[in-house]
């Protein structure tokens, strides 16, 4: 099934460019955060703009786009959302009428395609496949199609990582739109900027803002790693008795930081004041952010845990390396859930549950196929990495892992670039970066 446009009008169809142009608003009188304040109004509500907002930062992320990037728009429309273009297509929109809705671009091949179109709202978003541009057919052209619920829970992996392609094939398409002239510079600020999206989202939705703190303005100009270093450096204890970051610290950091937004538990000054423990950093960094997503607050304590020193030498985020799990060697029996403090963090790796993974799924990489033994013969028998699907930084105690739904052997490199991002990018993920990297090595 094909939709030819995005709207319908007396005596045919328009283009999903004509209406772009339509729809963006140039109010030059007013500010550019007073615009996007009234635009974050609309929004069904915080938590659900929140989450808009982290699916924006992620795309951004992920095609390593910049805000004066010629192909980027972020734009302000009349129908009150701001939706992302890449050259001159949608690849992501949200809410319309104050309804809970998101638009994804998808890739015409996308297998699962025919149930997503089942599963589309036609009304509110015109759910269509894109007209084609120069070099493609028809049939080749992309498909936009939205649907009702929280952002973060519309997509499966498999249905993400088809986005994701799409995005990408928008991004090699062509180097520049358009439609940059209409580019908001302040809606790129409010998906990356963790601190001046605190701010906003206090301003337009103060009644639901917990603790009734904005950031200063001084602070709005300052990268996240920068905020979180200075609230770090400023803060005032007798003396620090944290113990090594594990995923029991993590658990104790966000329960510190919802005792402060949630306002589940008062902590004095003189009890912070004594001694620094996970729980309490996590109370004090909640108090001086706010209400934020679980991501963001794991995004906090991931700086906080690489901050931390090993063996007497502070890692600061400048200087560590990026901490990614790795196997190790332990005596313990088939649960995973440990974590210790090596020169990087080591997710402690059953070997019972090691072996039965490899002996299910063999000892090529699950990504790229790679295979120690055959590339450097005895040396590399039995050697690969065994990566564990579900994040067990995410996990809050120990549980029966399952060798074969919870484990994959992957090669060194490969297990790298899993845990480049956080959260760690998924297995398809990575083979969907490999595959764009062979198309373009052969061209």
């Amino acid at each position: 099934m094909r939709w030819g446009s995005w709207e319908e009008k007396v005596g045919g169809y328009v283009s999903v460019a004509e209406v772009q142009e339509s729809q963006v608003v140039m109010l030059k009188n007013d500010s550019a955060h007073e615009r996007l304040t009234q635009v974050i109004k609309q929004a069904p509500n915080r938590e659900w703009i929140d989450q808009y907002l982290d699916l924006v930062k992620e795309l951004i992320e992920f095609a390593e786009l910049e805000n004066d990037d010629h192909r980027l728009v972020l734009s302000l429309t009349q129908s009150g959302n701001f939706p992302v273009t890449i050259n001159r297509r949608y690849v992501l929109s949200g809410f319309r009428k104050r309804k809970p809705l998101v638009g994804f671009i998808f890739p015409h091949d996308f297998e699962q395609l025919p149930a997503l179109l089942t599963l589309a709202v036609p009304p509110e978003f015109s759910s269509h496949q894109y007209s084609p541009y120069s070099g493609e057919t028809a049939e080749q052209a992309p498909y936009f199609l939205g649907f009702e619920g929280l952002p973060k829970e519309l997509l499966t992996i498999e249905q993400k990582v088809a986005w994701k392609r799409a995005i990408l094939s928008e991004v090699k398409r062509c180097q520049g739109s358009s439609y940059k002239k209409f580019h908001e510079s302040i809606v790129y600020k409010a998906a990356v900027n963790i601190s001046y999206r605190s701010s906003l989202l206090n301003e337009a939705f103060p009644e639901q803002h917990q603790l009734g703190w904005v950031v200063p303005n001084a602070e709005e100009g300052l990268s996240n790693e920068t905020l979180y270093e200075k609230i770090f450096s400023e803060l005032v204890y007798d003396w620090d008795d944290r113990s090594s970051p594990d995923n029991r610290r993590r658990v104790q950091f966000k329960i510190g930081w919802e005792n402060a937004t949630l306002q589940r538990r008062h902590y004095t000054d003189k009890t912070l004041n004594a001694v620094l423990t996970w729980n309490n950093l996590g109370y004090r960094f909640g108090t001086k952010l706010g209400h934020r997503s679980e991501s963001e607050i794991n995004t906090v304590y991931d700086f906080l845990a690489q901050r931390y020193s090993i063996k007497g030498a502070e890692l600061t985020a400048a200087s560590a390396a990026r901490i990614f799990p790795d196997e190790v060697n332990s005596e313990e029996t088939f649960r995973e859930g440990a974590v210790r403090q090596v020169s990087v963090n080591a997710y402690e790796r059953d070997p019972k549950a090691r072996q039965k993974c490899i002996e299910y799924y063999g000892l090529d990489c699950s990504v790229c196929g790679f295979n120690f033994r055959k590339v450097f013969g005895q040396l590399g028998e039995g050697f690969i990495h065994v990566h564990h699907l579900r994040p067990i930084s995410e996990i809050a105690a120990e549980y029966e892992v399952d060798p074969v739904k919870d484990l994959r052997p992957v090669c060194p490199n490969c297990h790298a670039m899993i845990h480049r991002r956080s959260p760690p990018l998924s297995i398809e993920e990575i083979k969907m970066l490999l595959e764009i990297s062979d198309c373009d090595s052969a061209t």
